[in-house]
């Protein structure tokens, strides 16, 4: 049965997404990385210090908002959540990213619509092992891709590929640099539809 509902979301859309990337339009999305496929932590000074932890629970939310300034070319800001925790080893770590972000939708002939995104940013990362607790931040980076597939005149999924880079300082030259690459799943919301 769910098989059967992707491909009815894949084969049974009608809508056109050109009306959502025309001048003046809204979208506002939100969604979750399904998973990450590889994240690596580098220190900046001994790369051993880093601790190698597996992570029980991981909780990932994201939320954007773009604007279109021209026809298929918006300028947005994206929100970014993560949460990590392992109970046996008393660590818990939580991270806050924004990113500004540039997105190009090709014009293609059909009803979903591919993008490329970009975006530049600050990561705020708390985080706790039991015996040390500390609060560090850094610039972000990240680069998108991926297809926002319209259900309703004012309603679609997106589904994407992207990869965020983190360079985080803890106020000296120590820190760590944090890179990840992941497959995200989400709505969108389509506002300045008539």
């Amino acid at each position: 049965m769910h098989n059967r509902f992707l491909i009815g979301i894949f084969l049974g859309i009608n809508y056109s997404t050109i009306a959502q990337t025309e001048k003046g339009k809204w979208i506002i999305s939100a969604g979750t990385d399904v998973n990450y496929i590889n994240e690596k932590l580098k220190s900046k000074r001994e790369p051993s210090e880093r601790p190698n932890i597996d992570i029980e629970k991981k909780i990932l939310l994201q939320a954007g908002v773009e604007n279109f300034v021209t026809n298929n070319f918006s300028v947005g800001l994206a929100l970014g959540f993560k949460s990590e925790n392992k109970t046996t080893q008393n660590y818990l770590q939580t991270q806050f990213t924004t990113l500004g972000l540039i997105k190009y939708y090709p014009e293609v002939d059909a009803n979903a619509r591919p993008y490329l995104g970009t975006g530049i940013g600050y990561t705020f990362l708390f985080e706790n092992q039991g015996y040390r607790s500390d609060r560090i931040g850094g610039l972000a980076y990240a680069f998108e891709g991926g297809l926002l597939v319209p259900i309703t005149k004012n309603f679609g999924t997106n589904f994407n590929i992207a990869y965020i880079s983190r360079n985080l300082n803890y106020g000296t030259e120590d820190g760590f640099k944090s890179s990840s690459f992941g497959i995200g799943l989400g709505f969108s919301l389509f506002i300045g539809n008539d």
